[in-house]
């Protein structure tokens, strides 16, 4: 099973990736079609969290993960559950109560009278309307016996928020491990804090390539070529 539909893999597939900015503690990135903010993604790597927002994010006003992790760890083979669990909290999904409800095999009509399968089909169909809420639905099992001390059925992530954050996942571990980032740049060198201390110059090596650099030298740096200082 996975929560990722083929929908949303085709409108990712022609998403790139780019480098927008990196300081000592936060790296941003941006998913999007070229030349368009639609369906966009910027994720944020800071040390208290992972951040996304844009126009396309699994939650409306964007998502959060519970603790800070980095892009290597973000662009790795997550399951999705895994990843549902840092970033997503569960909440009552009225068509998965209803197929709780109705699965035979399940606590709600396994082993049960005629009466209260009869009774807990008709909550499921009720469900299915529209014309039952999650507090009524706790209320009405409750009053057929069944303990709701765990909550009632239907508790788990939402389909669409779920799919939507793997498919930005995947999408971004497939460019990320590729190689497939591109940067704004230019940048500029802050500081100069490794090499011959007692030397005006330094060296810098990106993707095979080392360059000489000096603080206040501006790079403009390319994922696949390296860095030019200049």
């Amino acid at each position: 099973m996975t929560y990722v539909k083929d929908n949303m893999r085709r409108d990712l597939a022609g998403h790139e990736l780019k480098l927008v900015s990196r300081t000592e503690d936060v790296t941003a990135f941006y998913l999007k079609a070229p030349g368009t903010r639609m369906m966009s993604t910027l994720l944020l790597f800071t040390p208290e969290g992972i951040v996304l927002q844009g126009d396309l994010t699994p939650e409306r006003k964007g998502s959060l993960s519970d603790l800070g992790y980095g892009p290597g760890w973000f662009a790795g083979k997550l399951s999705e559950g895994y990843l549902c669990e840092k970033f997503l909290e569960h909440k009552w999904v009225p068509e998965r109560a209803a197929e709780e409800l109705r699965d035979p095999d399940g606590q709600y009509l396994s082993d049960r009278s005629d009466n209260i399968r009869r009774d807990v089909l008709l909550i499921a169909d009720s469900i299915g309307d529209g014309d039952l809420g999650v507090e009524a639905l706790h209320e009405d099992l409750t009053v057929l016996g069944f303990d709701m001390g765990d909550g009632p059925p239907g508790i788990t992530w939402d389909p669409s928020e779920a799919g939507w954050l793997c498919a930005i996942q995947q999408r971004f571990a497939e460019l990320y491990v590729a190689g497939n980032v591109t940067t704004s740049g230019p940048y500029q060198v802050q500081t100069v804090d490794w090499g011959d201390l007692g030397s005006t110059t330094t060296t810098i090596e990106v993707s095979g390539r080392v360059e000489p650099v000096r603080a206040g030298d501006t790079i403009t740096y390319n994922h696949a070529s390296g860095p030019d200082a200049g």
